[in-house]
């Protein structure tokens, strides 16, 4: 993720935009590579800060367009008609070991693309069920797993929230009291801006 945000620094595309106090956002996943100490680093960096924003507090994977049914579902079931084919073709053509080999990826890749991450509609509707644009986090409010887990958490954390509103604890002492940094930890305390971790401690 690092070398991806280093490329774009590098390209300065962003350089005006800075200059102008508009900082570069990235909407990302929940994974905890966001919260390694390399990453929080490069980003809070002021000579090339990024906003970085996490889209859903849990269910990383159900937020990853590319696990979505209309990518990775739908490659899966391309490819296994593929396999079977060039299975099939082996046997015809009586090879010693009619199996997928290593080199087969390639044909298995180019011929299940289009029927799955290349298309265009598709993927247009996994990224809006998925609330990513447009931006409404709306698998917060559709997806079974991360409402059953919101609210356990809710119902749980009501006395937390409430003991630590009287205590009047502040974003970054809840921040230094984390004793490992996560994206529900960091919902949990209201906030989805990843660069304020660094920032806060």
């Amino acid at each position: 993720m690092i070398d991806i945000l280093c490329t774009l620094d590098e390209t300065q595309i962003f350089d005006e935009d800075r200059e102008n106090g508009v900082k570069p956002l990235m909407l990302v996943d929940g994974h905890g590579s966001k919260f390694e100490l390399p990453f929080l680093r490069y980003i809070s960096n002021d000579a090339h800060e990024w906003t970085v924003v996490i889209g859903v507090p849990y269910g990383t994977a159900l937020w990853q367009v590319g696990d979505s049914p209309e990518q990775n579902g739908s490659f899966n079931m391309a490819s296994i008609a593929i396999k079977k084919e060039l299975v099939e073709q082996k046997e015809t053509m009586m090879l010693h070991s009619p199996t997928i080999e290593a080199y087969d990826i390639m044909t298995i890749v180019s011929r299940t693309w289009y029927k799955s991450f290349d298309r265009i509609n598709s993927n247009k509707k996994a990224i809006a069920e998925r609330g990513r644009f447009p931006y409404n986090r709306n698998l917060c409010n559709t997806s079974t797993q991360i409402i059953n887990y919101q609210y356990v958490s809710k119902q749980e954390a009501r006395s937390r929230i409430k003991k630590s509103r009287d205590e009047g604890k502040t974003l970054e002492e809840k921040l230094r009291e984390m004793k490992r940094f996560t994206a529900g930890k960091l919902f949990n305390v209201r906030s989805c801006r990843v660069g304020q971790i660094k920032s806060k401690i």
